[in-house]
């Protein structure tokens, strides 16, 4: 940081950008440079097979060799002083700019000589007699040539900024030292609304129906995201996206020290834990006929319970449900090698079909290969799909099926998670919307989401599918009560806890199993009605349970911290990262040394809400937000608790940026305020345990009943992503039964 800028425009890098650029176009350059000399070397061999022109090539192929090397040096030198200072500290890298400024002018001679090159290569009078080898050598060279540059050309059109820059500059960044961008070039909230608008616009077409250009749930998706967006990377400073990458990676460090640091005082709390009352999600039938509870006290949950290892079992046996309606790629992504083979015995065409009352919708014809992987995830039969749709061409139209369990005598509502861009829309349209419950006010909900739950119940109550799944179930088996379970994973996690609560009026004993939730799907209100009959399951650090716009907002002010405090190069950041991420045991003991809040009693949300199940006299759900949006760790540490999120925002001039003033912010602050939104149900948290050591053994986990504040951090890692796959959410419940 800052970005730099050319002619009056921003590019998203930095000076600091150009160390692994750098090093690579050296590398480049040395290949290239090695292919030049073989060419030369058995050029020099038949020089007089190539009539009047053989004079021509000696003189391009050495300067084209020269020349390289020259730039090689350059590209070099570029490298060395980018790596230079830290992340904030810029004036050691100040001669970037000119030195890109030279480098650029270095590249017109070069792609004149590449001209030359191939005019000569292509022109078959130029090239007269050579041999065939000596022409197919120079055109490698000259094509693999244009190929780079047109790399160099496709990045600096992908480094643009085309929606403008930002120069709203906060206090509290202010006194981080961290630059604004030039007030000149500061678009209204308006103009970025109109770009972002465009923007998503444009993507959403090269990817949805041209139908959906009218589709009234598409329009306004599109607009009310475009809306967040542009409000929530209003006010930013002048970051380009390799600083967030790195403050993520001092993050991770932060939170990992914090972490081990209260985890010792965490154990040797005492006093009785908080519980819950009694959970229908986790009703068990006893031998007398009776319904026993399995323990759902805030900590550890111990399968050596035998209720609550056979609530456990229903968790694992209700997770493979949840991952049925993904259809085949799931399952062929989860088995390579052969889960084409395995799909087949399951596979049939539609006049198969025909002989069974079960009702299939947008599957494929001829071998109903979605429906296929659900039965073989499930271990159903046709006969136990009651109905399955796989119709996602329209906005907000979730696929589904409705099945008849008679292994858990349920009637199992399963709803799939995001696999487009539509339902990645329909996830970023996070603006709460009244549930319509009947008996209860006050519940607000994700509007996307809760209109993919509505457009399922409509579809539902339409067809009486449930109604035909209950009816077909007492015709088989008499003598057994059957239940109604909703399931999902990820967006229809979401969708299927929404379905429950608009269906628990009239199923009162109803369940909902939510795998890996998005973290802003209900209020508080709502959401403490919730934990009567629906289960949230979350793995390890899974970002998309801790999503939600005032943790983004945390998130985006704990980066800055952490960026402005750092000490290290961005080179050496990326460095440590990627010996990380290939095996987090080579970098034991060589962890990079920030932490932005040096006090030892500065916890995280996380750690607020771990420390929560130590002291049960707290209430079990805070109306706000521990910390509230704008609130850095550093601001925790040193700063009055009085202060609110909005006081954090002052007026006057800095460093050519416009700060925002003294007076609140009312407009981010009513923002914030409407977006304060939380997973749904109980969460059982799968934490690591410190037992893992290896990085090819799979992790153990331990089962934690954790609080909603717990999940109102997001935590850094690079697992963040694959902890929220189905599969992996899977393999991780069998390892912790199996282990217990």
């Amino acid at each position: 940081m800052p970005a730099i800028r050319l002619r009056g425009r921003r590019f998203h890098v930095a000076t600091d950008d150009f160390f692994f650029p750098g090093v690579f176009a050296v590398f480049l350059r040395l290949v290239w440079m090695a292919l030049t000399s073989v060419v030369i070397y058995f050029f020099t061999k038949q020089k007089d097979n190539c009539q009047n022109t053989g004079d021509i090539l000696t003189i391009y192929l050495y300067g084209a060799l020269g020349l390289t090397g020259f730039v090689g040096i350059f590209d070099a030198t570029i490298a060395y002083v980018s790596s230079l200072g830290t992340l904030t500290s810029t004036h050691r890298r100040r001669s970037i700019p000119t030195l890109l400024a030279v480098r650029a002018v270095l590249s017109l001679p070069e792609v004149g000589w590449l001209v030359l090159g191939t005019v000569w290569a292509f022109r078959k009078s130029l090239h007269g007699d050579c041999p065939s080898r000596d022409l197919l050598l120079v055109r490698t060279a000259v094509i693999s040539a244009w190929i780079v540059y047109g790399v160099f050309g496709a990045v600096a059109v992908c480094i643009f900024d085309w929606l403008g820059t930002s120069s709203v500059l906060r206090r509290s960044d202010s006194s981080r030292g961290l630059p604004a961008s030039p007030s000149s070039s500061t678009p209204s909230l308006e103009i970025r609304e109109a770009n972002w608008h465009r923007a998503c616009s444009i993507l959403c077409c090269t990817s949805c129906r041209p139908k959906e250009k009218h589709n009234p749930d598409f329009s306004a998706t599109v607009l009310a995201v475009s809306k967040i967006f542009a409000m929530f990377f209003s006010g930013s400073v002048d970051i380009v996206p390799s600083d967030i990458g790195a403050g993520m990676v001092l993050l991770s460090q932060v939170q990992g020290e914090q972490l081990k640091r209260n985890k010792h005082e965490r154990i040797q709390s005492s006093g009785p834990a908080a519980v819950y009352s009694p959970c229908t999600a986790w009703r068990n039938t006893g031998s007398n006929g009776e319904h026993e509870y399995p323990s759902t006290n805030l900590g550890e949950m111990s399968l050596r319970n035998p209720a609550n290892r056979e609530a456990y079992e229903q968790v694992i046996h209700f997770m493979k449900f949840a991952m049925g309606p993904y259809g085949w790629p799931l399952f062929v992504f989860e088995r390579l090698l052969t889960g084409s083979c395995r799909l087949i015995p399951h596979c049939r065409c539609c006049a198969c079909l025909q002989s069974t009352d079960t009702v299939v919708e947008g599957d494929c014809l001829m071998s109903h290969c979605n429906t296929a992987a659900a039965l073989s995830w499930t271990g159903l039969s046709y006969d136990d799909i009651v109905f399955a749709t796989y119709d996602d061409s329209v906005m907000m139209r979730l696929p589904y099926f409705v099945a008849i369990d008679d292994s858990r005598h349920s009637i199992v509502v399963s709803v799939r998670g995001t696999m487009s861009l539509k339902d990645a829309l329909t996830d970023m349209d996070t603006n709460a919307r009244t549930v319509p419950t009947e008996g209860h006010s006050g519940f607000m909900a994700h509007d996307g989401i809760l209109k993919s739950a509505e457009r399922i119940k409509a579809d539902i109550d339409e067809h009486d599918w449930i109604e035909r799944a209950f009816e077909k179930a007492r015709c088989r088996s008499p003598n057994h009560t059957y239940d109604l379970v909703f399931v999902g994973h990820s967006l229809g996690a979401g969708a299927c806890s929404l379905l429950a609560l608009l269906y628990r009026a009239k199923y009162p004993d109803l369940r909902c199993f939510a795998y890996s939730p998005p973290g802003g799907l209900v209020n508080g209100v709502c959401r403490q009605y919730t934990t009567e009959f629906t289960v949230s399951v979350v793995l390890g650090d899974d970002v998309v349970p801790r999503l939600s716009l005032p943790a983004m907002e945390t998130l985006r002010e704990d980066l800055l911290s952490a960026v402005s405090q750092s000490t290290y190069s961005k080179p050496r950041i990326f460095t440590f990262a990627c010996c990380s991420a290939c095996c987090p045991a080579w970098c034991c003991g060589n962890h990079l040394n920030v932490d932005p809040c040096s006090a030892s009693d500065c916890l995280s949300a996380a750690d607020h809400g771990q420390a929560r199940m130590n002291n049960p006299e707290r209430p079990l759900l805070e109306q706000q937000v521990l910390r509230g949006p704008g609130q850095s760790h550093q601001a925790l540490c040193n700063t009055d608790s009085s202060t609110s999120a909005s006081a954090m925002f002052s007026d006057g001039g800095g460093d050519g940026g416009r700060v925002i003033a003294n007076e609140p912010d009312r407009g981010r602050e009513v923002f914030y305020a409407n977006y304060n939104l939380f997973p749904p149900g109980r969460i059982l948290h799968l934490t690591e345990s410190d037992d893992t050591s290896s990085c090819w053994s799979d992790p153990q986990w331990v089962l934690n009943w954790v609080p909603v504040d717990g999940m109102r951090t997001i935590r850094v890692s690079s697992k963040m992503g694959e902890h929220h796959l189905p599969n992996k959410v899977k393999r991780a419940l069998e390892v912790a039964y199996n282990s217990s």
